[in-house]
């Protein structure tokens, strides 16, 4: 077996290597069926749990040797070493597996904030494509081939896939990436115009008016941001200017005058520049990133 090229190719070797272990213990994990779904991750779930568990042992088997090897060089194997080198191991490869457990999450909500970011102006495309009178699935397909809605553009490559080559019904196709879709406003947007198509409803009226109610949200939205980003900004000058500013002032005066304690106060100044500040400005970013949506 050639060594795989992707993560699909790596689930199916992980498959193949330790699926009666992952077989067995799947009926745990159920919930991440559907977070792969949601992830347009395209492995089963008991595949996708074999590349945790080859993974993570692998892991295991590389972190022993290596932390043991750190342990002789530097003169410190005993026992004790020797039993926290073990559970250490543990340690570092179940953060992997749980690595894998999140990761599937992670990437559902990703997808779901690109989604929700372009879906007032996939609604509206999908208006101007109705207005000519065009079949439900040439909306569908000049999303997918527009390419500039991100996310939306895939679902709406799924749909098209399915009801061209998989022979469903475009209501059907509609209706099956309406339960796999990781929005539940595009899963509305697309059980509504499932509806509007079964009933023979005006598909560019409802369109047009789910574009302008999803757009008055979207402006909504994006003022909440600004208001929370002042009230960010005021936080980080805060904690990240003012702060260490005072800390570095009041930290030299005591190297100056002495205090009757055995701290360097350098010391102090340097572990803050050097470590404090970064350390702090990198975890306001990751901050910033979660909270705050991406612009598409």
């Amino acid at each position: 077996m050639s060594f795989p090229k992707n993560f699909e190719e790596y689930s199916l070797f992980a498959y193949n290597v330790v699926w009666p272990f992952a077989e067995r213990y799947s009926k745990y994990f159920e919930g991440i069926r559907s977070d792969l779904r949601k992830a347009n991750i395209n492995v089963t779930l008991v595949a996708y749990l074999s590349a945790a568990i080859l993974t993570a042992f692998i892991v295991f088997i590389l972190s022993y040797p290596i932390l043991l090897l750190l342990a002789v060089i530097t003169g410190s194997l005993t026992y004790y070493m020797l039993f926290l080198i073990t559970v250490l191991s543990f340690l570092i490869s179940g953060a992997v597996f749980a690595l894998f457990y999140y990761y599937a999450k992670f990437v559902g909500s990703e997808r779901m904030r690109d989604i929700e970011i372009n879906l007032p102006y996939a609604a509206n495309h999908m208006a101007t494509i109705a207005a000519s009178g065009a079949p439900p699935v040439a909306m569908f397909r000049s999303l997918a081939r527009f390419g500039h809605y991100g996310e939306i553009s895939k679902e709406a490559e799924n749909i098209v896939r399915e009801a061209e080559s998989f022979g469903y019904d475009i209501t059907d196709a509609i209706l099956r990436e309406s339960k796999k879709s990781p929005s539940k406003k595009f899963s509305e947007l697309l059980i509504g115009l499932n509806s509007t198509i079964t009933t023979g409803g005006d598909l560019r009226g409802y369109l047009a008016d789910e574009g302008a109610r999803l757009m008055r949200e979207y402006r909504q939205m994006w003022s909440r941001v600004i208001d929370q980003l002042s009230i960010l900004s005021e936080v980080y000058v805060t904690l990240f200017v003012a702060a260490p500013v005072f800390l570095i002032v009041m930290l030299s005066l005591m190297a100056v005058v002495p205090f009757g304690n055995n701290i360097d106060p350098f010391i102090i100044i340097k572990i803050l520049i050097f470590l404090g500040i970064p350390a702090g400005n990198i975890m306001y970013l990751l901050f910033i990133e979660i909270v705050v949506p991406k612009m598409g």
